[in-house]
Order: structure tokens, then sequence, then C-alpha cells
């Protein structure tokens, strides 16, 4: 959780960090089709329910369990890509995690790739759009650029493929509403990518915020999370508007008060608005937490400590 994996850089960073901070969307849809898919989907909602909650070793657990049962679907691999997107971020550089991931990710996207096509279900879309998304984000922070942009260009063909379809499948709302907002961004805030944002669909930045507003009152938890984080990260850095970030994060935290990386957030957007006494009291909670959470590793305390007490 270095200032790469922090800060908001570049269009391309744009996308991937806010397509892939936890990108488990599409667990809901179809989930009693079949009784192993039901089973799947409970193992992937009760694994990020748990990297949520900062309770690793419980999604640890969930994510091999789900190895074990499905060792052949691309919804078990990427359940595990969650748990290790998770540790690398708190426990960065640690090239095992990163290489476990990146098979992962291949493993997934291999499962999958029979699946395409124009006649693929919304739900494969959408994992698709998931995992080049992340698959995108690992190149990027191991500086391998041009293999970030095609990963990059095949996680917006994708999109591309499925904007206008929000109502029928419902986390769309989230890929959408984050490719309107960030594709006219990019257009108005860089001028070197003004001609590439031309060879796609154009963004509305009004219209990419209403779908995130959408996706972020949605029952199911994961959406729900998911989508009051972009929001947060959008009125925090991008907008500059720390008083639209403070009511989402309190939401987050409300939700998943265990969750330090929110909870860092909250420090971060009071410090934004001018709270410094109410910032200082935020941080001696969150450094207090960070030192009694029972489920982080030596090396995630040793990180996260560092990062929080900047």
């Amino acid at each position: 959780m270095n200032h790469e994996h922090l800060s908001l850089l570049s269009f391309g960073f744009l996308v991937i960090l806010a397509l892939s901070g936890n990108p488990s969307l599409a667990s809901q849809e179809g989930a009693g089709e079949n009784p192993a898919r039901a089973a799947d989907e409970l193992l992937l909602e009760e694994t990020m329910q748990a990297l949520y909650s900062f309770d690793f070793a419980k999604a640890d657990a969930r994510s091999a369990e789900m190895l074990i049962r499905f060792p052949d679907h691309y919804l078990a691999h990427f359940t595990r890509v969650q748990y290790l997107w998770w540790m690398i971020i708190t426990q960065p550089h640690d090239k095992r995690l990163e290489e476990e991931f990146y098979q992962r990710l291949e493993r997934s996207l291999s499962a999958l790739k029979p699946l395409a096509g124009k006649e693929a279900a919304p739900r494969q879309n959408f994992y698709f759009i998931n995992l080049y998304a992340m698959q995108a984000r690992l190149f990027l922070t191991k500086k391998e650029y041009l293999r970030t942009i095609f990963s990059l260009k095949n996680c917006i063909d994708q999109i591309e493929a499925t904007l206008g379809k929000e109502q029928a499948y419902l986390p769309f709302f989230l890929s959408s509403g984050m490719y309107n907002y960030m594709l006219e961004y990019a257009r108005q805030k860089y001028s070197f990518l003004a001609l590439y944002t031309l060879l796609y669909p154009p963004g509305d930045m009004k219209l990419g915020l209403e779908q995130l507003h959408i996706a972020a009152r949605s029952d199911h938890f994961i959406w729900r999370t998911e989508a009051r984080y972009l929001l947060m990260k959008i009125y925090q850095d991008l907008e500059q508007q720390p008083e639209k970030a403070l009511p989402l994060v309190r939401a987050l935290l409300e939700e998943h008060p265990s969750n330090l990386i929110f909870r860092w957030h909250y420090v971060k957007i009071l410090e934004m608005m001018g709270k410094k006494e109410k910032a200082g009291e935020e941080r001696l909670v969150l450094l207090r937490a960070t030192y009694q959470a029972t489920g982080l590793n030596e090396s995630q305390h040793h990180h996260l400590r560092q990062v929080f007490g900047e």
C-alpha cells in the first residue's frame, strides 16, 4: 500500500485503481442456477466479507477451500486473487505473493476465455473487466508498461461492449459509471490522452457519478462497498470535495469498522477538511487498532504502521 497504490496518477491508473480495488462485484447474479454455483458464490462472498473485516486468516481458508472444491472454475481462482491482492497492498514487495497472484489471474482468464465472444453472458463479461483491470494494475506496479497497455485495452474493450446494458445486469452500473466518469475526466485533465479517448465511446462525468450512486445504493454488500469506496476516492482525490467523501467513508466504516484502510481514508478526509483535532484523534484510534489487530502478520503490522504514522 505505497503511494502508487494510494494515489490516482493517470487515466490508465485511474481505471485500473477504480476497477480493481476489490473487484468482486458479480457475486449475486445467478447464484441459484445450480448447487455448485450457489456454493462457489457463497465462498466468494464469505471471502470478501472476511477481507473487508481484515480477517485474512478466514479469507485465506475460504479461498483455499474454493480452489479445492472447484479447481477448474474461473471463479475459484478469481476468489483467490481477491485474497492475494489484499495481502499485496498490506504487505508489498513480497515476490511470492505477486507470483501466485499472477498465476491465479492467468488461470482464471484461461478458464473464462472459452466463454468469450458475442454470446458471453453479462456475468462473464463483468469478470473479464475485473480480471483485465487487475492484470493491468499488476503490470503497472511492476513498470511493465507495454503489457499494461494491452491489458488495459482488453479491459476497456469489455466495458465498451457492456455500455447501456446496466438495467439488464446491475453490476454494469459500477463499470459503466467508472468508464463514463474516468474517460471524460481523462479527456479534460490530460491533453496527451485526448486523441486516445476518441477511440472509444464518449464519457459523461455527470452520468458516471449517477451510475456509481445507483451501485452504492445496492442491497448487495459487495456492490455497495465497492461503489462507496470508488465514489469516496473520486470526491477525495479528483473532485477535491472532502465534504462529499466524508459520508461515504463513514458509511464504509459503519459497515466494516475493522477495515484499517477505510479508517485511514477517514483520517485523510478529516485533514483535507481542516478538522485537525478530530483527525489527530482518529489517527490515534487507527494506530491503536493497527497495533491490536490480531489478523495481521508481522510484515503487515510493520508496513501499515509506517503508512498510517505518516
